[in-house]
């Protein structure tokens, strides 16, 4: 029987399998998305003939999520907002190709040129983080060769929803839970004479952040904030090393206090980042940005 416990993932950015990056997962759909259609003309009966089917689309994707150490994170933040190099990263206009093999156990599949359509990181009180990434890409592929001795996961360290903060107009606020997303609106439907999507472009940038934190005294100030919004960062932290997002103008959407029968009175708030300014150089007035820090 195939158990989970013996699966593995590695993803790159060639065909080579060899020199790609191995990933610690906790879960991971990637799969072959296919759809057929059938004749449904005229047939002297109200039985459906099995003639005329077709494939009628082919194309492949699906999420990895997992405790994300900061190798496996480095790996997919710059290609899950469109750039590449070092530290600081900003959002590009192309959202980068990339491939990965899925051990099954039962059988190797081959994931050709995935994008990240968008991502994911939340966490609550006391738990790991969670980073999760959603992909499409082309065909998925049986693969026809032995599993390589290398690379395998790296061991690192996990990050902890204690480590967070989070800070609106140069205010830090205690949360009770967190989750950040950013989508690229990938139009992946652009199939054009091809059975696979023949282009996977970005339309748009959506950056979106809920938060949870108890109604009192030193968070009030995040309940109704002003619509002209503000600069706000969420740092998240294994101890030794920090990923901060930074958002040029974070505005309150939504969002309000219930209060229950007994217990804490929690306010759940929706916000959205924006650009502060109509520019794109990589300065804090970006729609996003993330800066990693090493202590």
């Amino acid at each position: 029987m195939s158990q989970a416990t013996a699966a593995r993932l590695i993803v790159g950015d060639t065909t080579t399998i060899g020199s790609g990056t191995a990933i610690a997962f906790n879960e991971c759909s990637l799969a072959g998305q296919r759809t057929v259609g059938t004749h449904m003309g005229h047939r002297g009966s109200r039985q459906r003939a099995s003639c005329r089917a077709r494939n009628t689309t082919d194309k492949s994707g699906g999420n990895i999520s997992g405790n994300l150490s900061v190798a496996e994170i480095d790996w997919f933040l710059p290609r899950a907002i469109g750039t590449t190099g070092s530290s600081p990263w900003i959002p590009g206009e192309t959202i980068a190709e990339w491939y990965a093999w899925v051990d099954k156990v039962a059988a190797i599949y081959q994931y050709n040129k995935q994008r990240i359509r968008s991502f994911e990181v939340s966490g609550q009180e006391t738990q790991y983080l969670n980073w999760n990434f959603a992909t499409v890409g082309e065909l998925e592929t049986t693969y026809g060769s032995t599993w390589p001795t290398s690379p395998v996961p790296d061991c690192g360290t996990a990050f902890l929803f204690s480590d967070c903060v989070l800070t609106y107009n140069s205010t830090a606020y205690p949360m009770q839970s967190f989750r950040l997303s950013v989508d690229n609106a990938i139009d992946e439907n652009q199939y054009e004479n091809s059975l696979t999507p023949t282009r996977f472009e970005s339309q748009d940038l959506i950056v979106q952040l809920q938060v949870t934190c108890a109604l009192r005294s030193d968070t009030i100030a995040l309940y109704d904030a002003a619509l002209a919004g503000a600069a706000a960062s969420l740092a998240v932290s294994d101890g030794t090393t920090t990923y901060t997002f930074h958002f040029g103008n974070l505005k309150y959407m939504s969002g309000a206090p219930t209060v229950p029968a007994r217990g804490r009175i929690n306010m759940p708030l929706n916000f959205e980042a924006f650009r502060a300014t109509n520019v794109t150089t990589n300065a804090a007035d970006n729609q996003l940005r993330i800066v990693k820090t090493v202590v």
